[in-house]
């Protein structure tokens, strides 16, 4: 077996050990969902799905809307301090 292979084979094993207890942790997590999914909406397969859909978009949109908030923020920062820099300095991205 050659240095290679045997360097590729004990990072694969790494990787295969790192990787089963978050394995395990996702499959019981999954598991539960569904089983309390499948409980709650047993008579009514298209509420949940319809539920399910509606807390991912939610979600999303809220990350969204976090994500324009804080690089609205950002930009400002960044424009008040070109703006208040000394006037005998070189203000980057200001053409003179």
């Amino acid at each position: 077996m050659t240095g290679v292979r045997r360097l590729s084979r004990a990072g694969r094993c790494a990787r295969e050990r790192t990787g089963q207890p978050a394995g395990v942790i996702w499959a019981s997590y999954s598991f539960f969902i569904g089983r309390l999914g499948g409980k709650a909406f047993e008579d009514k397969p298209w509420a949940g799905l319809l539920l399910a859909l509606g807390i991912a978009i939610g979600i999303s949109m809220l990350i969204e809307l976090a994500r324009r908030i804080r690089s609205g923020r950002a930009r400002g920062r960044a424009e008040i301090s070109r703006a208040s820099a000394p006037p005998g300095r070189a203000r980057a991205g200001v053409k003179g």
